[in-house]
């Protein structure tokens, strides 16, 4: 859902609303999330729009000059790298890896999952996406068993 072309910029605003409603946590405002998305998750694409050269500015968050800035969404400049996202740092490649986790933690990560799942039942997006993570947390439970861990 989160790539698709015309549900991806509605998700997206659909999480970031319910994000926003956690204590410390702050998001853009709803009329500029399609903006970040169409950035982050279509970066590939934009190679195409006339954006080849184009780097972000860095922005000081108490600069009167430029407006609000940084300061007025509560985002802390010195707390993450800006780059421009038609050439991310990511590599976004290699070779998976798989952590090592023991079955008391796979129990503890499903006991949590399905607290979520509880706390947030009303949440219909994102029931299915939990429910998925505990079919996976199952999933390596099972491959555990059969190394024999």
């Amino acid at each position: 859902k989160f790539t698709d072309d015309v549900r991806g910029p509605a998700e997206t605003t659909r999480v970031a609303e319910f994000l926003s409603r956690s204590e410390g946590v702050h998001t853009c405002p709803p009329e500029l999330i399609p903006c970040v998305w169409h950035k982050v998750v279509k970066y590939k694409d934009s190679n195409s729009s006339g954006n080849e050269g184009r780097r972000l500015q860095v922005v000081d968050a108490s600069d009167a000059e430029r407006g609000p800035g940084l300061a007025n969404f509560q985002i802390d400049p010195t707390k993450f790298a800006l780059s421009d996202p038609t050439q991310p740092n990511s590599q976004r490649s290699g070779p998976e890896y798989i952590p090592p986790y023991t079955q008391d933690q796979f129990d503890s990560v499903k006991v949590i999952l399905n607290g979520l799942i509880e706390k947030y039942s009303h949440e219909k997006s994102l029931v299915p996406i939990l429910e998925s993570y505990i079919d996976g947390v199952d999933k390596r439970k099972e491959e555990l068993k059969m190394k024999g861990n």
